[in-house]
């Protein structure tokens, strides 16, 4: 029933007198750092005095942090071979997710379906397709991807190479794969990341692994086949798998894969949404009519945002009986102006103090002892 949820809490920050609103205080009987919201009366129990976890009823979140990334993933093309040598077909999803929740057009995580079938296969390859069958739903995927207008991502044959940091040379032939610019560079990840990144064939990424360069061509040029060279002084680069690689194409769209295999997706790099801006904050702070002759607080045109977000679940005693106990989840969205989050604004020796003139720690400083944990760990 609509009238028994509570409502998610919203508290805006534009200024730093606002967001000394929060304070931060240390509750001794309870052993238990308290963040507090002032404006709104609320108080978030943490993590213990000087403790270093996150409590288990507590979930931080820090969102729309940075300048956004876009979604990138290489997905192993390697089904199982099936009994059924007919009529094969295999494909991946493709889902959106929403960033503004609230808005018809923005509401609903969009998944798109996009496969291939194979009408004969050839013979199975150690248990898994062919080669060659692998490389057609590869090809044909992509082909399906870059011809649907409203796709949100972009497909292409992926590869995966290793190379050494030295004195090693890697000669990218545009010849023979795909008319990446034609370059040479010594051995190591971020120079032939650089050179492959300046052409407009494929984008790279580095690795997880030392010296591991991930490469997705853009669109049908499928050059780069299973097992291919990439020519150096000692024919070492070689990479024997077939990876599809999709990229979103909008760091507004954070785009997640999936396929029916377990384990064959490999995250070249983690979506995350741009800072918020003004308009998106206005959308979350509407002027209505209820604040007729008021100052209600409304973003400032032009900033952008950091949304800092949290859930709490609190025990408290039963309306039920005299033993009973009720469980409640709270939660609250806290939106900062991004040009204050790396400020010191605070008194480390007392974050409720809002007349201080020592200024020494950030909110984020804050937040990491009220959970106990760093905010780029949560």
């Amino acid at each position: 029933m609509g009238n028994l949820i509570r409502p998610r809490l919203k508290f805006l920050a534009n200024t730093k007198a606002q967001l000394k609103k929060i304070g931060l205080y240390e509750d001794d009987v309870a052993d238990r750092e308290v963040l507090v919201v002032k404006d709104i009366g609320l108080e978030i129990p943490g993590t213990t005095v000087d403790g270093s976890a996150i409590p288990d009823f507590l979930t931080p979140r820090k969102l729309s942090a940075n300048a956004g990334v876009k979604g990138a993933y290489a997905i192993e093309v390697k089904p199982s071979y099936p009994n059924n040598t007919e009529d094969f077909e295999w494909g991946i999803k493709v889902m959106r997710k929403p960033k503004r929740n609230g808005f018809a057009n923005e509401e609903i995580e969009k998944i798109d379906y996009y496969s291939d079938v194979i009408n004969f296969l050839a013979s199975e390859a150690s248990g898994y397709l062919a080669v060659a069958d692998r490389n057609t739903l590869v090809s044909n995927i992509v082909s399906a991807i870059s011809n649907d207008s409203l796709s949100k991502v972009i497909a292409g044959k992926a590869t995966k190479i290793t190379v050494t940091d030295g004195s090693e040379t890697i000669t990218i032939d545009s010849t023979g794969y795909g008319a990446i610019d034609e370059g040479t560079v010594s051995g190591n990840q971020d120079q032939l990341v650089s050179l492959i990144n300046a052409g407009t064939q494929a984008v790279a990424y580095e690795g997880s692994g030392t010296g591991e360069v991930w490469i997705i061509q853009k669109g049908t040029n499928l050059a780069v086949t299973d097992g291919g060279t990439w020519t150096n002084n000692s024919g070492s680069l070689t990479t024997g798998n077939i990876y599809l690689g999709i990229i979103a194409k909008d760091v507004n769209d954070k785009v997640l894969v999936f396929t029916e295999e377990e384990n064959n997706i490999t995250t070249i790099k983690t979506p995350s949404w741009p800072y918020l801006t003004w308009e998106d904050i206005a959308r979350e702070f509407p002027v209505q009519s209820q604040d007729h002759g008021s100052l209600p607080r409304s973003p400032i045109e032009g900033e952008t945002y950091v949304k800092y977000s949290f859930d709490w679940v609190m025990d408290t005693p039963g309306l039920s009986g005299a033993s009973g106990i009720e469980r409640r989840k709270n939660g609250i969205d806290i939106y900062v102006v991004a040009s204050l989050v790396d400020d010191d604004i605070y008194d480390a020796s007392d974050y409720m103090d809002e007349d201080n003139s020592t200024e020494d720690n950030t909110f984020e400083e804050l937040l990491t002892e009220w959970t106990g944990v760093a905010v780029s760990s949560w």
